[in-house]
């Protein structure tokens, strides 16, 4: 079996290396661990430190373990690292996809690493899209608070002349053109990958 080390470069390395992080951004259970501090104030860098010991076993030998070794190894991370005893088959799911991902990527096929990649933008896209809403939602209940107030002060002039309206919400596009190696760069659950150098 073909090698990460090939005539690409670090190309497949890389798109494997964005491919696992986006697999494990879109785990749920892992997610929850981390965003619950299930493994204490190193949450984050337990899931960092998960992700870097997936890429090099799958890595590092002429051929990746087999799916059975990768379900494993999540099971007893998570449960070791996070206290979390997983009773809803997610690690066999995310073992076969990985398992997948550095089979593919190891003959420069990245249609796998890049569609997840691809899915986790879209759901981080999304998640941001519903907390801006709420915030401007909330911004509008707090003006209008305000609006209240200025009901009962001597004010000269109207701080709102446009009057209360239903709330509005804006969606602003950011950018998914991130290298692979600058998404894999990044915390697993840190701020968002930086935008690719134009």
């Amino acid at each position: 079996m073909a090698s990460f080390a090939s005539s690409d470069g670090n190309a497949s390395f890389y798109e494997f290396s964005a491919g696992v992080t986006a697999t494990l951004r879109r785990w749920t259970a892992l997610r929850a661990a981390v965003e619950g501090d299930w493994g204490g104030a190193n949450s984050k860098n337990i899931a960092d430190n998960m992700r870097t010991s997936i890429i090099q076993q799958l890595t590092t030998k002429s051929c990746p373990p087999d799916v059975s070794s990768i379900e494993d190894y999540l099971y007893i991370t998570m449960e070791e690292e996070f206290c979390c005893q997983l009773e809803d088959g997610s690690p066999k799911d995310v073992a076969n996809i990985l398992h997948e991902m550095a089979v593919k990527c190891r003959v420069q096929d990245y249609t796998l690493a890049r569609t997840m990649v691809t899915y986790a933008e879209k759901e981080r896209e999304q998640l941001e899209n519903k907390i801006n809403a709420k915030i401007i939602t909330e911004g509008d209940d707090d003006d209008d608070d305000m609006d209240d107030m200025d009901d009962g002060m001597d004010c000269g002039d109207d701080m709102d002349e446009g009057g209360g309206g239903a709330p509005t919400t804006t969606t602003t596009s950011t950018s998914t053109s991130t290298t692979a190696l600058q998404y894999s760069s990044t915390s697993l659950f840190g701020s968002a990958p930086p935008p690719a150098a134009s």
